[in-house]
């Protein structure tokens, strides 16, 4: 009888059985008017619910396991009329007291302050946030030092210094814009799916971690600085050079777009390997590999396409080794490589773009589709299209290379460029399988037959009717 009476004691102490929700109104009935008095008052796993409103206040979690959140974390409207402004404040929002992910700022909005949010050896979660005039340009709209924040789904634009410095959690899925600093500054982990387009400094710099699916644009540099893996990002129509690593001894960048920067697409001081890129349209030369005062240079370009860059398309000096394999490099100005000789499975062709990017009457770039035109199929974006002719790009790639991804037909080889290994890569005509000369309506199945199993699905809706009300259906 005692071990009944014990096991429920213990799981009230782990169970946050008891967590209540604390309302804030400034002009209206709710629990306080403010929301750091409620902070005050909350215990941990207590939801501190902010109503629209602009509060004239800062911050500070003292390091309790709350949430505190807007109304609505999913409605813009409703977390762009929930506001804390910090005023001339040091911090709009503090977090200095070792809170770790438990710790929850969401749905809310942050305004001035010198810092937006300032996150001292703390690591909490801010999820769904406006953070935007920080005020001070030698601080940032979220400041870390010695922080691991998790920084998702947020908007971080038109503070005066960077948008993001020094933190050291995931940054996931943030648009981080029109800062009048860097970006995003010094964070060492995974970056994923952000868009950091229009700052004034550079799109990212110093950041360690992995960069992936993000894409950088019209910023002053795209990507400086960064050592560790930038994966399938497009980094385009940036003033100056797209990609620059600087000194980083172990960067790979794959699998990305580097297209209409106004300097360099990509520039090697030390060692790197570019595999599987599409660089075009830059308006000095597509990669230059510089060993500069570094004392040697090692880089690694497989399976990439460079074509239609303003200068060379490989610019090598320096005591520089470079390694090419099966790299198309084609109609760039001046000349597809200087200060090295053409890899001898290099090609040399029209890649047949969808559509090719192109810098307008205007000198504005003007994006464009780089999967490869190709009879077999090419992905649009939304079901496969074919095409009057197909690009010898495809299946040109290096023979070692993994190709598994790639949707059948696929040649058993690996296509050059951005889409090269993965299953947006353009089908191959060339391979043992048939493959489909043009898609046929009411093919629902996608197999190029129209058979009985596309009546069956045909059928399945048969009569089916959304209509509202339903009465006018049968009308």
């Amino acid at each position: 009888m005692k071990m009944l009476v014990i096991v429920p004691i213990l799981l009230l102490v782990v169970c946050p059985c008891f967590a209540i929700t604390i309302t804030v109104d400034d002009d209206g009935p709710a629990d306080y008017s403010n929301i750091q008095d409620a902070i005050d008052s909350a215990s941990d796993w207590d939801v501190v619910e902010v109503q629209p409103g602009t509060y004239y206040e800062t911050i500070n979690f003292y390091g309790k396991s709350i949430t505190v959140t807007g109304s609505d974390v999913d409605d813009m409207g409703v977390i762009y009329s929930t506001s804390i402004d910090g005023g001339t404040a040091a911090n709009t929002v503090t977090f200095d007291s070792g809170e770790d992910a438990d710790s929850l700022l969401t749905g809310i909005m942050i305004e001035n302050g010198n810092t937006g949010i300032y996150c001292y050896y703390s690591d909490p979660t801010i999820k769904k946030c406006v953070v935007k005039y920080a005020n001070s340009a030698d601080e940032a709209g979220i400041y870390g030092y010695g922080a691991q924040p998790q920084i998702e789904d947020c908007i971080v634009r038109e503070n005066a210094g960077d948008g993001i410095y020094d933190c050291d959690g995931q940054i996931i899925n943030c648009e981080v814009r029109e800062n009048f600093g860097n970006g995003i500054d010094s964070c060492g982990d995974l970056i994923l799916q952000c868009t950091v387009a229009d700052n004034s400094g550079n799109g990212l710099t110093g950041c360690d971690g992995n960069i992936r699916q993000c894409t950088v644009t019209g910023n002053t540099m795209g990507l400086y600085h960064c050592n560790g893996q930038i994966k399938e990002c497009i980094v385009s129509n940036n003033s100056s050079t797209g990609v620059n690593p600087y000194d980083a001894t172990n960067v790979e960048i794959l699998n990305c777009v580097v297209s209409g920067n106004r300097g360099n697409g990509i520039v090697i001081h030390r060692e790197g390997r570019i595999i599987g890129c599409t660089i075009t349209g830059n308006k000095l030369d597509g990669i230059q590999t510089d060993s500069g005062g570094w004392g040697g240079c090692q880089v690694f370009l497989f399976n990439n396409i460079v074509v239609n860059n303003g200068d060379y398309g490989i610019s090598s000096s320096g005591t520089t080794i470079t390694t090419l394999k099966y790299n198309n490099i084609w109609n760039n100005v001046s000349g597809n490589y200087t200060g090295l000789p053409p890899g001898e499975t290099d090609t040399h062709s029209n890649p047949f773009f969808a559509v090719d990017g192109y810098w307008n009457i205007d000198d504005e770039w003007v994006e464009g589709d780089y999967h490869l035109k190709s009879i077999a199929g090419r992905w649009t974006g939304t079901n496969w299209a074919n095409d009057a002719i197909t690009s010898l790009c495809i299946d040109a790639g290096d023979p070692t290379s993994v190709y598994s991804l790639e949707t059948e037909p696929n040649g058993d080889r690996i296509n050059q460029g951005v889409y090269g290994g993965t299953i947006y890569a353009s089908k191959s005509p060339y391979g043992p399988e048939p493959y489909c000369g043009e898609h046929i309506p009411y093919d629902t199945n996608d197999d190029c037959k129209i058979n009985l199993e596309d009546f069956a699905e045909w059928a399945t809706y048969w009569m089916t009717c959304n209509l509202v009300p339903q009465s006018a259906c049968w009308e």
